[in-house]
């Protein structure tokens, strides 16, 4: 697994895994899942505005991206070089009480 975060825009940072499916076998799921919401708690909080694009066809990150607090904001009908639709994901970090 290979997890990293580069700088886009000013208050924007871009990141992304690479990863295999043993991220979800059974010995690894509950610490993957764990570990991935607090260090996209962390990045948030540290460097602001989180983002990247995804396959619209790709349902389980989706979906997982949206329980790490990641926001859908609209797609991309022609994005990459293969011209498919992506959608971008967001995520903020939270208010200071």
């Amino acid at each position: 697994m290979h997890l990293r975060l580069q700088p886009a825009r000013r208050g924007y940072r871009l990141g992304w895994l690479l990863g295999t499916d043993a991220l979800v076998a059974p010995t690894f799921c509950r610490t993957f899942l764990r570990e991935a919401r607090r260090i996209s708690d962390e990045w948030s909080a540290t460097f602001g505005t989180i983002f990247n694009f995804v396959d619209v066809h790709a349902v389980t990150t989706r979906r997982w991206l949206g329980w790490l607090g990641f926001r859908e904001s609209g797609v991309e009908s022609a994005y990459g070089f293969a011209k498919t639709p992506f959608v971008r994901v967001t995520k903020t970090p939270c208010a200071t009480p």
